[in-house]
């Protein structure tokens, strides 16, 4: 679980998978947190704005985190030859991933910690380190 902050009053809503509405709540107070589960195939919705939740330092902003991310098929040979060769990938899922994974990335350097982690990218920032520093 985790604390998710909401800047404004109004409606929490929670689906399954299957888009079916399984939890709802009216959110009275401005500047709040509610404390919230991890999601992975399911998400949440707050004033008309989808979004998930994933592992993380501090609290997340919902908009922060508008799907539910995982970079296990993300290869870090995509990652290395963009980095350092600045070759983007033909492959489309790959250059989906990259760029999920870029902003992930961007927005964690702008927090000064892992605020985002998604599944399997700390897994992939480590890889990505070891081979480059072999």
């Amino acid at each position: 679980m985790r604390l998710v902050a909401f800047k404004t009053n109004g409606i929490l809503k929670a689906f399954n998978r299957h888009n079916e509405l399984i939890f709802q709540k009216e959110i009275h107070e401005q500047n709040t947190t509610q404390k919230l589960e991890f999601t992975k195939n399911n998400y949440y919705e707050f004033n008309g704005v989808f979004f998930g939740v994933c592992e993380g330092v501090g609290d997340l902003d919902y908009r922060d985190y508008p799907k539910n991310l995982n970079f296990n098929a993300l290869l870090c040979e995509t990652i290395e030859n963009y980095l350092l060769n600045a070759k983007e990938p033909e492959n489309k899922p790959q250059k989906a991933l990259l760029a999920d994974f870029l902003a992930v990335y961007e927005k964690n350097i702008i927090k000064g910690v892992y605020y985002l982690k998604p599944k399997f990218f700390a897994e992939k920032e480590r890889q990505l380190i070891e081979r480059i520093l072999k």
